[in-house]
């Protein structure tokens, strides 16, 4: 059975208010419904690499993977940009002392794309 953080009940409410009050008790049955293997994919399309291991069960929802942050905020990124993935960069430009660009990152962007 799932639970959430100190038992606390929060009654019927919406995802939104789910998401911004981290409601375990919502999500586990959405991504059950969803269809769990969906969410292991859903994250992968959004940014989370093949080297975390994602296993298809109830837990996934609850983020038991163990990703680095770098991973998990290009994911959630990829939501915010409305489904278009950009792989991350830490360095965006290098410009000499006479501003000259030494650097330039390229962006290596790409729609998500959810096959259901």
């Amino acid at each position: 059975m799932v639970s959430n953080y100190g038992d606390k009940e929060f009654g019927d409410l919406t995802l939104l208010k789910a998401t911004a009050s981290s409601v375990n008790t919502v999500f586990v049955p959405l991504g059950i419904k969803a269809g769990l293997e969906n969410v292991a994919n859903a994250a992968r399309a959004a940014g989370i690499p093949s080297t975390v291991a994602l296993m298809p069960t109830p837990s996934i929802v609850l983020g038991v993977a163990s990703p680095h942050v770098v991973d998990v905020a290009s994911a959630f990124a990829t939501f915010a940009a409305q489904g278009v993935y950009a792989k991350p960069f830490l360095v965006k430009e290098v410009q000499g002392s006479n501003k000259g660009v030494l650097y330039q990152a390229q962006f290596n962007r790409k729609k998500f794309l959810l096959k259901m």
